[in-house]
């Protein structure tokens, strides 16, 4: 239980309502205002997570406060499943085990990640988690036929309300139901080498399948982004720090140890190596697939004093960065209270996170991506795009000149605080400039994440279309 209390104390020290932990926890809010307002979301989803984000607004009222209440919210739901998890299956923990309490500490560890992340994989999985223990239970009963259907029937509505929260559990549930049916193979032959080296082979396959076939049902076109992988344990150092590399693997060599199913040891393993863009997909996936494998650990003396010391490391990195985990808020809030108080753009450009930031504050009309063919149909009349811009100053703007010595940037380029405000006619302008001239050192500042060049991918476009 210390975890529990340990974890939350630790945010509320490093994160504030002002400072909010997650890089997508402003979405939730846009997506809920538009639902009060209009009764319809901002962008089109499925996801049920953003009719309780609507609710704690009509609660507590539209703030960053309300938001912070949602991440606590998701945070407990999600725990409090783990435990209903352990409870319903006694595959996962002996009826002595859980009557001492002994419940694994590293469940709360990935916990905490998911809830404030990726709110939307936390519901699901809270629920797919509990679809999961009742699976096990109906993989276990081998003589009563109605507790098996009635097993069976739990899981699968379980199983189907992780989807509504989020469709990644639609594969999950696919990969997770043929895992443990192979686990129980296992289990019956005592961890026979010959079984295991087969297994093993095979889900391995199985994971690739779904990496090639079954993620672009989900994702839909969205794995082809990036295809230069590193090895995982690097970026996940280079991004998420040393504490997340000790905790997946100590989990990995847990599972080893304590022999409970060679299923999660597999696609832990497979893990390890490249198939995604670590920062985005595959991340995503190894923290729910972390979070199942934590459930299944035994809260031993081990187990709790690796927590802790794990807990503390967490604790070291995030004061020394906390951006790892969240954006510069603060400097959003900063560069927001910059703009011209007549200003009323028909489309503003922004990185990811300072997007959502704006719509959220201003309600303009904001897009993370190059401004395509649709974007630019749907501009209001005689209204302009603007973009903000990082990594340049002021004076490297105002001092472009394009061969025949014409100033590129003709609209006034406005400061704030660390980003500038451009006119995005220039600013395209000043792009192909800088092409033609090879200027390699600007265009790798122009062609990066915080100033966006790429246009919206087709899977996001798709989602449009389908509401229509």
């Amino acid at each position: 239980m210390l975890g529990l209390f340990l974890l939350p104390g630790i945010f509320l020290l490093l994160f504030s309502a002002e400072n909010l932990p997650g890089k997508d926890i402003y979405w939730y809010g846009v997506q809920a205002k538009s639902l009060i307002s209009t009764g319809q979301l901002h962008s089109p989803d499925l996801s049920f997570v953003f009719r309780i984000v609507e609710l704690i607004f009509r609660i507590f009222g539209e703030s960053e406060r309300s938001l912070f209440i949602f991440g606590f919210l998701t945070y407990f739901f999600l725990i409090s499943c783990g435990f209903l998890t352990i409870r319903f299956s006694k595959t996962i923990l002996s009826d002595e085990e859980i009557d001492r309490g002994n419940f694994p500490f590293f469940l709360f560890l990935s916990g905490i990640w998911i809830s404030f992340l990726y709110p939307k994989q936390a519901w699901g999985l809270g629920f797919f988690s509990i679809g999961i223990s009742f699976y096990l239970r109906f993989l276990m009963d081998h003589k009563n036929i109605y507790k098996k259907s009635k097993y069976l029937i739990l899981s699968l509505f379980l199983i189907g309300i992780s989807v509504l929260a989020h469709s990644v559990f639609l594969i999950f549930g696919i990969v997770f139901g043929l895992g443990f049916f192979l686990d129980k193979i296992v289990q019956k032959n005592s961890w026979k080498i010959l079984n295991i080296t087969s297994i093993t082979f095979v889900l391995v396959i199985l994971f690739y399948i779904a990496r090639i076939y079954i993620f672009n049902f989900t994702f839909g076109g969205r794995i082809e982004a990036a295809n230069n992988f590193d090895v995982p344990l690097l970026d996940a150092h280079r991004i998420y720090g040393i504490a997340f590399v000790l905790e997946w693997v100590l989990i990995f060599l847990f599972l080893i140890l304590e022999r409970k199913s060679v299923f999660l040891i597999c696609i832990l393993g497979a893990l390890l190596l490249p198939w995604a863009s670590f920062a985005d997909l595959q991340f995503r996936i190894l923290l729910s697939i972390l979070w199942i494998s934590e459930l299944f650990l035994r809260g031993s003396q081990k187990a709790y004093i690796s927590g802790i010391l794990i807990c503390f490391i967490w604790f070291l990195g995030i004061k020394s960065d906390s951006n790892k985990f969240s954006h510069d808020y603060p400097g959003f809030r900063k560069a927001v209270e910059g703009f011209p108080k007549k200003f009323e753009p028909g489309l503003l450009i922004a990185h990811h996170g300072f997007c959502e930031f704006i719509k959220f504050y201003k309600e303009y009309d904001c897009l993370s991506w190059k401004p395509d063919d649709k974007a630019i149909n749907e501009l209001p009349k005689n209204s302009e795009v603007y973009r903000i811009v990082k990594d340049f100053s002021y004076r490297e703007l105002d001092s472009a000149f394009d061969p025949k010595g014409k100033r590129i940037f003709k609209a006034p380029i406005i400061s704030l605080d660390n980003y500038l405000l451009v006119n995005e006619t220039d600013w395209d302008y000043f792009h192909s400039i800088k092409k033609q001239e090879r200027d390699e050192e600007s265009l790798s500042r122009i062609e990066s994440w915080v100033n966006p060049f790429r246009e919206r991918p087709k899977f996001i476009l798709k989602k449009y279309e389908g509401s229509k």
